[in-house]
């Protein structure tokens, strides 16, 4: 069994190998401005941009498209019937929100290839998410 002692040291190991590609990818991310976005959502996406930042893809995936579908729910609630809305998938809302004008095409194509990514990770083998993440981010290792 591992002592405190060698899981600290193991997580300072991780932190090192790790610290080149975060600092990359919070480069990415810092000058985001969430500036006008109504507060719940802001919290979600300095999350998601967290998730991002520290390597951990399949839930960026996974998180982001639950973002969409709160966001795209919203939109749709004053033009649509909100039972309908309520049960839809994210795939469904993104045809209501062309349909009803609330979304572009452009938009909406954009986030159908987010859907598509989080089934992919959601509906695939796991070795093979996982396998698609390592790919993504080969200096995380397995703790």
């Amino acid at each position: 069994m591992e002592t405190p002692e060698d899981i600290l040291q193991h997580l300072k190991d991780n932190d090192t190998k790790t610290l080149g590609m975060r600092a990359s990818r919070m480069a990415e991310v810092i000058s985001i401005s969430y500036e006008g976005i109504y507060t719940p959502t802001v919290e979600y996406l300095k999350e998601l941009d967290k998730l991002y930042v520290n390597g951990y893809f399949m839930a960026t995936v996974i998180f982001a498209a639950t973002i969409i579908e709160h966001i795209l729910r919203h939109k749709l609630y004053p033009v649509a019937n909100r039972s309908r809305v309520d049960k839809a998938g994210l795939g469904t809302l993104c045809t209501m929100a062309v349909r009803m004008k609330v979304l572009s095409k452009n938009e909406v194509d954009q986030l159908r290839l987010v859907n598509k990514m989080r089934n992919t990770v959601i509906h695939t083998d796991v070795s093979f998410a996982q396998e698609l993440m390592s790919w993504a981010n080969p200096e995380i290792s397995d703790p």
